[in-house]
């Protein structure tokens, strides 16, 4: 079953509500599908989270080297928000999710981030460059979003 983009971002805030429930933290669904929302997860301290999903493509990036594709996920429409902080949730084809990010809103200033996995083959076309490996984010981004979350709130 292919998901519409409306429904893989639902999926994306759902997850990490029913994580953050499991973790002993409350939070209320505050996105509006379609509408223009402050944020999508209201935490029960006054914290909004936006949360940004994307599904995993064998083909999402070019490689400057030798015009190979490369796998990954793209996030798009990152500040326009009123949030706190962004967790970006990234889920593989199947849907299931493969890893979660957060940062806090102000210390990314780009609209747009990206993470690549490049699969075997594709790491074998690439001899060299950053698109060779998994992609390394820079330290504004904290791995595994619910555990950040439970420990700092």
């Amino acid at each position: 079953m292919k998901l519409t983009k409306s429904q893989v971002g639902y999926v994306g805030e759902l997850y990490i509500q029913y994580q953050l429930a499991l973790h002993g933290v409350l939070s209320r669904h505050i996105g509006m599908e379609g509408a223009a929302s402050f944020s999508d997860l209201l935490l029960e301290n006054g914290v909004f989270l936006e949360v940004k999903t994307s599904v995993y493509s064998e083909e999402r990036f070019k490689s400057s080297v030798n015009e190979s594709r490369v796998g990954g996920w793209g996030f798009g429409k990152i500040q326009r928000s009123f949030a706190d902080y962004f967790v970006f949730v990234l889920l593989e084809s199947d849907y299931s999710v493969y890893k979660t990010f957060i940062c806090k809103a102000g210390e990314y200033t780009s609209d747009t981030w990206s993470y690549r996995r490049p699969t075997e083959e594709q790491v074998e076309a690439v001899t060299k460059g950053p698109t060779r490996g998994e992609s390394v984010p820079n330290s504004v981004f904290k791995e595994d979003a619910v555990s950040y979350i439970s420990k700092q709130f």
